[in-house]
């Protein structure tokens, strides 16, 4: 008789956005969703106040922690990151950037959130041209249109060389990578797993199959917005 084999079984996780709890939160424990990605706690700040803890501090980490287990959800990963433009850039004051990010992956370790996902995007990071186009069923969706920005000035940064980002990023992977082995944190490991399958499996066609995978998202984002506007009247 041939051994049994168990499939591989997807776990998901929802990212977080809103500083409190929301219908939303409810909706997605009801649904079984208990996994959370959440991002810096910076909204856990009152002005009035003399501001002690940044957000990538133990404190408010811890907080945020908490709050999201009484809602019954395990932070699970962290989506975002402290400021890192001199880090990407090479300038002056990225070795106190850089203390700023591995205290965080420390942290990160002492609290028990395994995953950091940050990005390498200098200075614009995710550029969007609209934030209020109309998809699928109504859906609100964000856009991105390059003949909007023709003519557009320089960031203060000027021109980036992409050799600069890719050095840059050796020097700051060569550093925070032993840490994150120390504190038992881990990155986006992931993806360049999923793209190199995806290369083999379409047997180069991947430029076709990620697309394809793009519209089907739409398709599914556009079922989920239409069952959602149903549930809420």
């Amino acid at each position: 008789m041939p051994p049994v084999t168990t499939p591989a079984r997807i776990e998901l996780a929802e990212i977080l956005l809103e500083p409190a709890p929301t219908p939303f939160w409810r909706a997605l424990r009801q649904i079984g969703v208990d996994r959370a990605v959440g991002v810096l706690p910076r909204h856990h700040f009152d002005w009035r106040e003399a501001r002690v803890d940044m957000p990538w501090d133990y404190v408010p980490l811890k907080v945020y922690q908490e709050l999201l287990a009484e809602e019954g959800f395990s932070l699970d990963v962290i989506e975002d990151n402290p400021p890192m433009e001199a880090i990407r850039l090479g300038r002056p004051g990225r070795e106190e950037e850089f203390e700023i990010f591995a205290g965080l992956v420390r942290n990160m370790g002492r609290l028990g959130i395994p995953v950091l996902c940050y990005n390498w995007a200098a200075v614009l990071s995710w550029v969007r041209t609209s934030s209020r186009l109309q998809g699928r069923a109504g859906a609100a969706v964000s856009g991105f249109d390059a003949a909007l920005l023709e003519g557009a000035p320089l960031t203060s940064a000027g021109v980036v060389p992409s050799e600069d980002l890719v050095r840059n990023l050796g020097w700051f992977l060569e550093r925070i990578v032993p840490i994150a082995e120390e504190a038992g944190v881990r990155g986006k490991a992931v993806t360049p797993f999923l793209l190199s399958y995806v290369v083999q499996a379409s047997e180069g066609r991947s430029l076709e199959v990620n697309l394809d995978l793009a519209r089907n998202n739409v398709r599914v984002a556009g079922k989920i917005a239409t069952e959602w506007s149903q549930l809420n009247g």
